[in-house]
């Protein structure tokens, strides 16, 4: 639906806005029950290697006035929302570590399936 947004703004009989300024929020869970997310180097290696914004551009463009990267639990601009990588105590984003971190977990191929649900409701 985000590819329909340029279009609609170009038409003057129609407004474009923004009804909830919280926004919606996606998640990645990781299945941490079975190998080899049940290491936590394993899903360190994974919050090391992905970038949110990729995924974001993925699915809404490149158009950031829709959407903003949030590593928090509870989205930005909310109660309990935080806003700075520091008050996450995250580390920034590096493949390097995410590789290191991935071969110190001991991954031995274990097979990753990713589930990606194409509509909601």
């Amino acid at each position: 639906m985000a590819d329909l947004v340029p279009t609609l703004q170009c038409n003057r009989n129609i407004e474009v806005g923004i009804l909830n300024p919280t926004g919606l929020m996606s998640i990645m869970r990781l299945n941490h029950l079975p190998a080899p997310f049940n290491n936590l180097r394993a899903r360190r290696a994974v919050a090391l290697a992905v970038d949110q914004a990729d995924y974001m551009r993925s699915t809404l463009d490149d158009d950031r006035s829709i959407w903003q990267e949030c590593r928090s639990l509870f989205p930005s601009g909310t109660s309990y929302g935080v806003e700075t990588l520091s008050e996450l105590n995250a580390p920034p984003r590096s493949l390097d570590r995410a590789r290191a971190s991935l071969q110190a977990s001991g991954y031995n191929g274990e097979k990753v399936v990713i589930i990606n649900p194409t509509e909601f409701r």
